[in-house]
């Protein structure tokens, strides 16, 4: 059998890139992983040529590439093409738009999975053969419970700063309840490894759209966060109650409605661990990286034959 050439950018232990590659690879699926490092015009023409010379290896069957793709350049997929290929790409994209869509060689994707449903006819519309969704998943070797780490912080929230968090923390703390922000909204940022760290120890974390006005999208935080063993409150997005229940996560419509349910919460010790132990049963079969993507490797298999 032939193996797929799987491009992932270098990037940081827990990247969500890499856990996708371990999906991959836990599914059976034969790859020679090219690790690329993403900076400077020139770095890209020498990823792209590098791309194009493992692409025409006579054991390489196919091209899949995760992430956005912006440190290639088209002539990356020259040799794919040429010798009949299939060239795949797994995108990171958001609700509100194509984050690595609106590049050059889109129309040269036999297929794309995309984490944004809305973004699937934006794609075929580019000349993508083939366009499906595929809702964000966790790394259960990275993101899993340890009940061994006391819960010393009550409301913890993980990401940067826009409008709409900073508004929603400050109401938040106006209310009297105290919420470490851990990343470049808290004043530093945090490497992904240390997240699992930081849920372990939390009772309650909050999942905000990273929209300036707020506007829904689904984002990996909340399967982050379920995985690991805490409860979730989270700002609805659109597709929510197909991958968590009202039993599994604190849905909320509102700042007044999000400081209610977290108040409501802390009444009850017992309420953020029985949501906790719902959504932990959801997340480890159901919404990781090797369940995902058990369907797209046994077809990807098929063509590396």
């Amino acid at each position: 059998m032939r193996k797929a050439l799987v491009v992932v950018e270098s990037s940081e232990l827990g990247n969500i890139h890499w856990s996708i590659l371990r999906g991959l690879v836990k599914n059976g699926l034969p790859v020679y992983p090219l690790v690329l490092p993403r900076t400077g015009p020139a770095t890209m023409d020498d990823n792209s040529q590098e791309v194009a010379v493992w692409s025409s290896r006579d054991d390489v069957g196919m091209v899949l590439t995760v992430g956005p793709n912006d440190h290639l350049l088209p002539t990356a997929f020259d040799a794919a093409r040429h010798f009949g290929k299939p060239v795949v790409s797994i995108q990171i994209d958001d609700d509100w738009g194509i984050r690595g869509g609106f590049v050059p060689y889109v129309d040269l994707y036999d297929e794309v999975l995309t984490s944004a449903e809305s973004c699937i006819s934006l794609y075929l519309e580019k000349g993508v053969r083939r366009c499906e969704f595929l809702p964000f998943a966790i790394d259960e070797d990275v993101f899993y419970p340890n009940d061994s780490v006391p819960k010393d912080i009550g409301v913890l929230f993980v990401g940067s700063a826009t409008p709409h968090r900073s508004r929603a923390v400050a109401q938040l703390r106006v209310q009297g309840i105290d919420v470490h922000w851990a990343g470049p909204g808290g004043g530093r940022r945090i490497p992904a490894w240390s997240i699992p760290h930081l849920v372990w120890q939390s009772c309650i974390c909050l999942n905000f759209s990273d929209q300036p006005d707020g506007t829904p999208g689904m984002k990996i935080r909340p399967f982050e966060y379920a995985a690991c063993g805490t409860c979730v409150v989270s700002e609805r997005w659109s597709g929510d109650t197909d991958l968590f229940t009202d039993h599994e996560t604190v849905f909320v419509n509102s700042p007044y409605e999000l400081e209610q349910k977290i108040r409501w919460l802390f009444e009850d010790g017992l309420r953020p661990g029985a949501f906790m132990r719902e959504s932990l049963k959801r997340v480890h079969p159901y919404h990781t990286w090797q369940f995902r993507l058990k369907h797209h490797v046994g077809r990807w298999k098929e063509l590396l034959t």
